[in-house]
């Protein structure tokens, strides 16, 4: 598929739904490589967060090609993720730059055109299945209903299905969860909750790895293919 651009395009520019697309489009914001998990630096050199980032990038999107999407939308990014986007079947799409909430309201808003509810997914997702997306296309009530996923640190969002023709648009970041139900309140939208264990870590900081090394036996090696620990020691006590 070619990529397109949603940030500051006209609705006529948007990516093109086919007349039979029914569904959800999932919505996954990516950094290009070279930014990505700068947190975990002390750990992992740039080659290996790269890697990981990557691992964890695919085991999300196949996620999605698994369940029932109408389209995943990969927005942002480098040549190597737009590449793989394409190779796992996504459709990749250029982000401008202007940041996170920007580019996911540009998508959801291109998907809004099409009149079809949105899912954002974050890349960083290491133990997602698609048994957790149809928890929270259960939770939405097929997309009809705002339903929302949180962190277990930070008070973040880990997803959050939108439905077409909604004011709703992200708030993300820090204590983000509370930030969207109160915007679903002051906008008079029913919400859901959905607590799907796939949704509750993301991977950004030492602890966050070293939990998912608790969790799966050789994470690392699985996700990018390294033998052993990294350099530094997530044995200890992790900085946050």
């Amino acid at each position: 598929m070619n990529a397109s651009s949603l940030n500051g395009a006209s609705s006529r520019s948007r990516p093109a739904f086919s007349k039979k697309a029914e569904g959800v489009v999932a919505v996954v914001p990516m950094k290009p490589l070279h930014l990505a998990k700068s947190r975990l630096s002390k750990l992992l050199d740039p080659g290996r967060r790269a890697a990981l980032t990557i691992g964890m990038f695919t085991r999300v999107v196949t996620a999605a090609l698994e369940s029932s999407m109408a389209e995943i939308w990969v927005v942002g990014g480098d040549d190597e993720v737009r590449r793989l986007a394409v190779k796992l079947g996504a459709r990749w799409i250029e982000d401008a730059g202007k940041g996170l909430n920007e580019a996911v309201t540009a998508a959801m808003d291109a998907a809004d055109d099409a009149g079809l509810p949105s899912m954002y997914l974050p890349a960083d997702l290491p133990f997602l299945r698609s048994t957790d997306i149809a928890a929270l296309l259960t939770a939405s009530e097929n997309g009809t209903k705002l339903a929302l996923a949180p962190a277990q640190r930070d008070g973040g969002t880990n997803a959050m299905l939108v439905p077409s023709r909604s004011a709703f648009r992200p708030v993300l970041g820090r204590d983000s969860f509370r930030l969207h139900k109160d915007l679903a309140l002051r906008l008079g939208m029913r919400y859901a909750v959905c607590e799907s264990p796939g949704f509750a870590l993301d991977l950004d900081t030492p602890a966050d790895l070293k939990l998912c090394m608790e969790r799966e036996s050789g994470f690392l090696e699985s996700l990018i293919g390294i033998h052993g620990q990294p350099s530094g020691s997530v044995s200890g006590t992790a900085q946050q």
